[in-house]
């Protein structure tokens, strides 16, 4: 396990960077983008679903049907390409997942469908890439955590990855902290990354965590100051993980 989490990013254009995240509703849409990708020689990328795109900006309920039933599709298309390319790279695409907390526009029955599309994409296999469930809760429910947990446990029984999607949205430190000690607790020997923590969290839970990214929803306005704004985070992230040292055991 290495020494401290990885942090996975959509860096500006000519930066090589080992550890890169990408969204797949802006892929699909810009499919020149998978050059940008391969541009930064990553070691690991993740494809990200982006619900940010589809639920916080475009305020749907839904992801389109077309969406879900293509999304293997696209998936298998991209990683091939990347994986064409850069044979060496690992790649993982997020099974399309629905966060409880996007302000104004709440997600019912969001842990439900979650799972729903675990077992709708599981055993549609690649040779290019390996599948990321995420791990959702009801809004500041974390019985409804714990319930999305166990079924990942007895879905993905022996499986080794696992995204944490609640901590995205909250900005207060404890609840972060919660959820990510608890999902460290119920999967002790699994690859965890947290979507989207805010920097003030990281002390509090990186020894908890494999891998995380920074925010991305504006990663392809290359030279606009959203764009600016996202790589500005990230070399914060990335600075303040790189102070706090090395560990000797990643758990305490």
């Amino acid at each position: 396990m290495t020494s401290k989490p990885l942090m996975f990013c959509t860096p500006n254009r000519g930066i090589e960077y080992p550890y890169v995240l990408y969204n797949m509703w802006y892929l699909i849409n810009r499919p020149n983008e998978v050059k940008r990708i391969i541009d930064h020689k990553p070691k690991h990328v993740i494809l990200d679903v982006g619900v940010n795109a589809l639920f916080e900006v475009e305020k749907k309920k839904e992801y389109p049907k077309w969406f879900l039933n293509k999304y293997f599709m696209f998936a298998d298309k991209f990683a091939g390409r990347i994986k064409a390319l850069l044979p060496n790279c690992k790649v993982w695409v997020v099974i399309p997942d629905y966060p409880a907390d996007i302000q104004d526009n709440p997600l019912e029955n969001n842990v439900e469908r979650t799972i729903q599309n675990w077992l709708r994409f599981k055993d549609k296999q690649s040779k290019w890439f390996e599948w990321l469930p995420v791990i959702q809760a009801k809004t500041l429910d974390m019985e409804s955590f714990v319930y999305c947990i166990n079924e990942y446990k007895r879905i993905w029984k022996g499986y080794d990855k696992a995204g944490i999607g609640t901590v995205c949205k909250w900005r207060d430190v404890n609840v972060i902290k919660n959820y990510v000690r608890t999902a460290r607790r119920h999967l002790p020997n699994i690859w965890l990354h947290a979507f989207g923590p805010t920097k003030p969290s990281l002390p509090h839970i990186w020894r908890y965590i494999n891998s995380f990214d920074s925010i991305t929803n504006v990663f392809h306005v290359y030279g606009s100051k959203g764009g600016l704004d996202v790589w500005n985070r990230y070399l914060q992230k990335w600075s303040f993980l790189d102070n706090l040292g090395l560990i000797k055991r990643w758990l305490p």
